[in-house]
């Protein structure tokens, strides 16, 4: 099902009222604002840390198409128009982004320019709802597109997917959602400005997150794509290995309110799973080596154990200055991940207890990038939990679950099944994880 969004004090008919535009063509094209409108905000909530949009005309143009408004007097474009007409009221930004490309056939490179697209942050704050037009004569959508009913026939983003991907696109609707409980849960929040977890917002941690209309119509859109049955799965086969969907990015304080047959889900989650990862590579390069550095033991041994982010902070950040649901992020990204170009105190930190384990990161990051390095651990990571994990499960039989990168939410009576495979092909990597399991009910 495609449902059309109306941002929240904002009316199109009134802007193209305005313009001058008959109402005998408001009648047939309103419908395309609120399209475009849509197809930004589903670029925003489904990748929330893209700053920008990548606008595709080709993609838009036979959906949209073009005709001609004011007595015929002047010619829309709406693939380009509704983006200049977003720009003009106030609503988006636009901007262009040049890229090159290194043409095998042709043995040269070739320029191009993407145009992007931004909501304005201060239109998302307002909050969205669903588009409703009581007026019969207002068209909802394309010739013989029935609102709030059919797909739009908009050309799939992705390639079609293939293997233990398939496999789990194929068994998302299985998931189900408690709707109506779902949706009291986020108007209660409003009204209560219930207080959310901590979270980086430009450049800096907010601590005092706190609901808000704006917030709340994001997280009632993301409820309405399950309850209508649309879980847009996708993959990145060849980056990270990793399986997308709309439950990749679905708030945590939403998710006990999904379901398969009725039943609440457990979250089954391997402990320090990225670092995790980095232990891997470092059994690899230490395998037929006679000794093994402490620092490269110990590592390995926590990372095992699920106590690596406990036992760094306390190293590296002994007056626990940073809030411990915060380092994992802070750590990763200041020392795992930092182009290495400036060393960090949080990499001196790290450097003076670990000095192996960080030689080799630095070395790889020397020989590589420190993007291919974060793109490497999640490869190794989705290749376990997905290729072998996931795709050991269905061998079984098993099928009543969904996940998202190294956890695993099934029916509780599939737990220990679940968990049985995990430690099996982890333990073909030689490493034995700590698993964590979790069961929230209303």
């Amino acid at each position: 099902m495609y449902i059309l969004y109306a941002p929240n004090d904002i009316c199109f008919k009134s802007k193209l009222v305005d313009k001058g535009w008959s109402t005998i063509s408001i009648n047939n094209h309103l419908w395309k604002y609120y399209y475009v409108f849509t197809q930004l905000l589903e670029t925003h909530i489904l990748y929330p840390r893209a700053n920008r949009v990548k606008w595709s005309y080709t993609k838009h143009k036979p959906i949209l198409k073009d005709t001609r408004v004011l007595g015929k007097a002047m010619k829309i474009d709406f693939a380009t128009d509704i983006i200049s007409h977003f720009v003009e009221w106030g609503i988006a930004q636009r901007g262009r982004e040049n890229k090159s490309e290194f043409n095998k056939g042709t043995l040269s490179i070739q320029y191009k320019t993407d145009v992007t697209v931004k909501i304005l942050d201060e239109v998302l704050d307002l909050g969205f709802s669903k588009w409703i037009d009581t007026d019969p004569k207002v068209k909802a959508g394309p010739k013989g597109w029935q609102p709030n009913t059919d797909y739009l026939p908009v050309n799939p983003s992705f390639k079609p997917l293939t293997g233990t991907f398939k496999l789990l696109a194929d068994n998302l609707p299985l998931v189900k959602i408690d709707a109506p409980g779902a949706y009291a849960f986020v108007e209660k929040a409003v009204k209560e400005k219930l207080l959310l977890k901590p979270k980086i917002e430009n450049y800096i941690w907010n601590y005092d997150r706190r609901m808000n209309i704006g917030l709340a119509s994001k997280w009632n859109k993301m409820i309405d794509s399950i309850a209508a049955g649309d879980y847009s799965p996708a993959a990145d086969p060849n980056k990270t290995g990793r399986f997308f969907s709309r439950l990749t990015s679905y708030p945590k304080l939403i998710r006990h309110f999904l379901s398969i047959d009725g039943e609440h889900l457990t979250e089954i989650d391997v402990s320090n799973s990225q670092p995790l990862m980095y232990a891997l590579e470092l059994k690899k390069q230490y395998a037929t080596a006679a000794i093994i550095p402490e620092d490269v033991s110990r590592f390995i041994e926590e990372c095992e154990a699920g106590k690596f982010y406990v036992k760094a902070q306390a190293l590296i950040d002994p007056t626990f200055i940073v809030n411990p649901s915060e380092f994992k992020i802070q750590f990763f990204a200041k020392v795992f991940f930092s182009s290495g170009v400036r060393v960090s105190q949080w990499e001196h930190g790290f450097a003076k207890h670990y000095p192996t384990v960080y030689a080799s990161i630095r070395a790889f990051k020397k020989n590589h990038s420190n993007k291919m390095l974060a793109g490497e651990m999640q490869k190794a990571e989705s290749d376990i939990m997905i290729q072998k994990v996931c795709a050991q499960l269905y061998k079984n039989g098993i099928n009543k679950f969904y996940t998202i990168h190294d956890a695993i939410y099934c029916v509780p009576g599939i737990v220990e099944d679940v968990k049985a495979v995990i430690f099996q092909v982890y333990a073909e990597y030689g490493i034995a994880p700590s698993v964590k399991t979790k069961t929230k009910t209303k």
